[in-house]
């Protein structure tokens, strides 16, 4: 019961000073990380069961803080993607890779957590290749992985895990919204990351 009650406490104390340790955000600051993350398709609007593998894919994240509750973001990411498309009952589902260009906005609900908002322009880069299809023989289907760019509203949660004064450690839990879907396509993707980020200029 001691032991029980001495890690209640621990773990308290811990939750309680979270706070004095955060970011705070200052006009005129300008913070650079590097993340990496994990992605995935989130098949919204289909019945498509088929492989839909999670893929790695790193960062670059560059922000300015416009005052003490926000700032302005732009992200490169660069990963692998999946897209399904479905017609007349028949899937296919094609990967390429991408370079996600996010330009957003932050905001601090409260030191330790963030939201962010963003549109995103994601570029494909390469030929796309095909994961898994349904198609008859000679037939085509093609997804959005062939177009040269697409675009996203992008959301993110952003907790932060620990900070010193040197860096902070970020975990940030984003779903990117497709506004370029093609007919039958399930294109949004959902990533999860982690950041590491420091301050390199002051106002």
């Amino acid at each position: 019961m001691k032991k029980v009650k001495k890690i209640l406490q621990i773990t308290l104390l811990l939750l309680l000073s979270t706070p004095a340790y955060s970011y705070e955000p200052s006009e005129g600051n300008l913070n650079a990380g590097i993340a990496y993350f994990l992605s995935q398709n989130q098949l919204r609007n289909t019945d498509y069961k088929r492989t839909n593998p999670t893929f790695g894919g790193i960062a670059l994240i560059v922000e300015g803080d416009l005052n003490s509750k926000s700032n302005l973001e732009l992200d490169l990411e660069y990963f692998q993607k999946n897209y399904v498309r479905k017609i007349n009952s028949q899937f296919v589902s094609e990967k390429t890779e991408v370079l996600n260009v996010n330009m957003g906005y932050r905001y601090w609900l409260f030191k330790p957590m963030s939201l962010g908002l963003g549109l995103s322009s994601l570029y494909s880069i390469g030929e796309p290749t095909v994961l898994y299809s349904e198609l008859p023989a000679g037939s085509q289907l093609d997804t959005s992985a062939s177009s040269i760019v697409k675009y996203g509203l992008e959301l993110s949660v952003q907790f932060e895990l620990f900070k010193n004064d040197k860096y902070t450690i970020l975990l940030d839990n984003r779903y990117n919204y497709s506004l370029s879907n093609k007919d039958g396509e399930s294109a949004d993707h959902m990533t999860n990351m982690l950041i590491y980020k420091k301050l390199i200029q002051t106002k």
